[in-house]
């Protein structure tokens, strides 16, 4: 399974993770949950046009902040930070550039929250 960028992840659709787990929700959708320092999440994508895009991430922290880094084929191209959201959800983004082609793209939580 791949996902072509623009466009949205399925939590649950990785191909490869370690140490999360991925849970049903409040709402009826997906959260990637228990992240632990080093743990991450990596899928598939198509990047179809060389272009900036908005990653974001709906994350709720309720002890610590953390940090998400994203890599493509082993170079980050994003670190974004986490706060600590006392258990609410809150929308967290930034840009990144990606060049068109096929990625495994590594979300990477070196600190948990």
């Amino acid at each position: 399974l791949s996902f072509v960028v623009p466009g949205y992840l399925e939590p649950n659709q990785y191909c490869d993770q370690q140490g999360v787990d991925i849970l049903l929700n409040a709402f009826g959708g997906m959260d990637i949950a228990q992240i632990d320092n080093n743990d991450y999440v990596e899928y598939n994508i198509q990047v179809a046009t060389s272009s900036q895009y908005t990653f974001a991430a709906n994350v709720e922290s309720p002890t610590y902040s953390g940090q998400i880094n994203l890599q493509t084929n082993g170079m980050s191209v994003l670190w974004l930070s986490v706060p600590h959201t006392n258990g609410l959800y809150r929308t967290v983004s930034a840009n990144v550039w990606l060049n068109a082609g096929n990625y495994r793209l590594h979300v990477a939580f070196p600190q948990g929250g």
